[in-house]
């Protein structure tokens, strides 16, 4: 946004730009400015109305926090505690009716990675490409206080474009939440929302149909639940095609054995998950010997 910001600036011929964002853009964008001085020296990035209105609201919470209601409204999970103690200390920009397990960032939580979520919730690619391209790569399977990975967040925000940078980087796509978000991949996630865009690019990644949530459900019996008839349709594709695919490698591979092309054997295994090749060399047809002893 700040390159496309400067951009702007130039194409209506004026030196300088002024731009507002909310605090969990302009706090990685100053970063950006900071760090690669002094090429977007011409943009000054400022907080918008809201954060002012905020501060405002934390005066008041000092007196709201006293009255005890807070407590009450937390106990009775009628509000989340994380984003109600950052609305009445004026830090947090998140409604105070988001539930626990909201895919929505609590922007008090502190951790490695907290950049690379903020981005992908907002889509925000330019500042996700520049994420990637520095230390903050070290972090991009970072999971938050609820166990969220940036690539989930991205998932639960539609943030496609944001979602495929984090994948083509190294994002791994099977790591699952904790309990506050009932232990989901990013698959369960896309398929609970009968997203089938990013159904079809997880699986292009690698996504495994087999893990399963808290309840006990994969992301297909999720998806069945919830009368996501497309996205059935699509993950049974998927399945097969898979299914598929991993039978003719394992056939390949068996060839390349039986054959003693260690070469080609070589190539195929590449392919082939670890645990999924320790089973093909050790699986014993009837009447046959084990890979390994061929």
């Amino acid at each position: 946004m700040v390159r496309l910001s400067q951009r702007v600036a130039h194409e209506c011929r004026e030196e300088f730009i002024i731009i507002h964002y909310d605090l969990a853009i302009a706090n990685p964008a100053l970063q950006i400015q900071v760090s690669e001085d002094p090429t977007y020296n011409n943009v000054f990035i400022c907080f918008g109305p809201f954060h002012i209105e905020l501060a405002y609201f934390g005066a008041l919470g000092h007196f709201l926090d006293c009255s005890g209601s807070p407590h009450k409204f937390t106990e009775t999970e009628v509000l989340a505690p994380g984003p109600l103690n950052g609305f009445l200390h004026g830090k947090c920009f998140n409604r105070t009716d988001i539930p626990e397990n909201s895919e929505k960032l609590d922007i008090n939580d502190e951790y490695s990675g907290r950049l690379l979520h903020q981005a992908a919730i907002y889509d925000n690619v330019d500042l996700t490409q520049s994420l990637l391209e520095g230390p903050e790569k070290d972090h991009i399977d970072a999971q938050d206080s609820y166990g969220r990975t940036a690539l989930y967040t991205a998932v639960t925000n539609n943030s496609f474009e944001c979602g495929h940078l984090l994948l083509q980087a190294g994002a791994n796509p099977n790591l699952s939440c904790g309990p506050e978000c009932y232990s989901m991949t990013p698959l369960h996630a896309a398929a609970l929302e009968n997203n089938h865009t990013f159904v079809s690019l997880l699986f292009d990644y690698g996504a495994d149909t087999e893990l399963k949530d808290i309840d006990g459900n994969t992301p297909y019996k999720l998806a069945e639940k919830n009368n996501n008839e497309g996205c059935c349709i699509l993950l049974q594709e998927r399945i097969a095609r898979r299914k598929r695919q991993k039978e003719q490698l394992e056939q390949e591979f068996k060839e390349a054995v039986i054959e003693g092309d260690v070469m080609q054997a070589k190539h195929v295994a590449e392919d082939i998950p670890e645990a999924d090749l320790i089973q093909i060399i050790n699986r014993i047809p009837k009447g046959e010997n084990c890979l390994l002893f061929r």
